[in-house]
């Protein structure tokens, strides 16, 4: 699901409920490094291995579940990883 998707105080609530893994994500001082300067696919492979989690919470969100109710197999967080890094939205929450 796509940020712009979410409305009203529902889309309120999960804004607020992104800020701490977002947040957790745009401030890691060697996530900003990557993005800096080296290759987008460091950047992703850095992020998704020291912020699986807040990854996790950020689809979960977006999806509309908890961490505990959002268990995608590996291909399934793949696709949904890929569509959350084309996100133009929720990619700007991040700069």
């Amino acid at each position: 699901m796509k940020i712009t998707e979410i409305t009203g105080v529902k889309a309120i609530e999960t804004i607020g409920l992104l800020l701490n893994p977002v947040t957790a994500i745009s401030q890691d001082p060697k996530t900003k490094e990557l993005y800096k300067n080296d290759s987008t696919m460091n950047l992703i492979q850095y992020i998704m291995i020291e912020h699986a989690e807040d990854i996790h919470e950020i689809l979960a969100l977006l999806n509309g579940k908890t961490v505990a109710e959002y268990q995608p197999n590996a291909l399934e967080m793949y696709k949904e990883i890929n569509e959350l890094m084309n996100d133009e939205e929720i990619m700007n929450l991040f700069v």
